[in-house]
């Protein structure tokens, strides 16, 4: 098995000194996805690779209005990968059968609703990324990211770097094959979703967001998760919050006073008192009433909260 310590840089990478590899934004606009209009055709074209799409979709109702809410201009990206994964991701073992007709609020709604979380035109390192969930969807709903999808394993490597080509993500989305103990990466937000506990997750993963900060998705686990991993995460100086938003619920791990801020590429904000981000719209989303949208009709779709105050507005969660 090879490592990202073998493979050398390669897109969305570039080496530094010391030998880490720290993930940096792919070339094609300010923010180094490929955010115009024409970057969306790279995912619509037909071909070898397309996924017909019909109204008997093997992924449902194709995600309702949550769908175009939530990716905007994507939306249609998002309506392949949920296919796929309800297709090729169940014959191949990443996902159960019973799965299929759940992909949109159980793996592509509770993925993307960490979005608002992240600073603008980061970097993200998506560890036992698995069938490319979270990473996959959070690069879908955030066009300015720079994404890197890390999995040990040969088959899932395979079915992600068909993903990645099939929608068209090539320029923002790089797949690594490797393990997290072992890369040699660095990135201003690492996420994990259903990898390991959180103490055996942070213990794997610290080196790997230094000044960044680690999203893991946790679910009811999440307080009994935090308690067992508080002394070893303060041993080490790390702190962790339990964020719910969206139906989905997550642990966030950072420096106390280090939130994660991106290495450039993106437009400015601040993180607010609540810890979302000031002055910044996430690129699928128009203005505040958009986001608003968005999040209260993924919530209703997944039984969560329902509503979620926009990154710019200062206030609690």
């Amino acid at each position: 098995m090879s490592s990202p310590r073998n493979s050398g840089p390669g897109p969305g990478r570039s080496s530094r000194p010391g030998g880490d590899n720290a993930i940096t934004r792919p070339p094609g606009s300010p923010s180094g996805a490929p955010c115009g209009p024409g970057s969306e055709r790279a995912g619509q074209a037909d071909g070898d690779n397309a996924i017909a799409r019909s109204p008997g979709s093997p992924s449902g109702d194709g995600g309702g209005p949550q769908a175009e809410a939530l990716f905007g201009p994507r939306a249609e990206q998002a309506r392949r990968y949920a296919d796929l994964l309800a297709t090729t991701g169940v014959a191949r073992g990443l996902i159960g059968p019973a799965e299929a007709n759940r992909v949109w609020s159980r793996h592509l709604f509770n993925s993307a609703a960490a979005a608002s979380l992240i600073g603008p035109g980061a970097s993200l390192l998506d560890v036992g990324s698995g069938a490319g969930l979270p990473g996959l969807p959070l690069a879908l709903a955030r066009p300015d990211l720079a994404v890197v999808l890390l999995e040990p394993m040969l088959r899932r490597v395979q079915f992600l770097e068909e993903a990645v080509a099939i929608l068209g993500l090539t320029g923002q989305v790089t797949v690594v094959r490797g393990r997290a103990e072992e890369a040699e990466l660095t990135a201003d937000v690492v996420v994990a979703r259903a990898v390991a506990p959180l103490d055996r997750l942070v213990a794997w993963t610290r080196p790997l967001f230094p000044t960044g900060e680690l999203l893991a998705w946790k679910g009811d686990k999440a307080e009994v998760e935090v308690a067992a991993a508080s002394p070893a995460l303060a041993r080490w100086g790390l702190r962790a919050e339990i964020v719910r938003l969206g139906g989905a619920t997550l642990v966030r791990v950072s420096r106390p006073g280090d939130r994660a801020r991106p290495r450039g590429g993106g437009k400015g904000g601040e993180r607010g008192e609540a810890g979302g981000w000031r002055g910044v719209v996430p690129p699928s989303f128009s203005d505040e009433r958009d986001w608003e949208r968005a999040v209260s009709v993924i919530g209703v779709a997944m039984g969560g909260c329902g509503s979620r105050p926009w990154p710019g507005r200062s206030g609690g969660r």
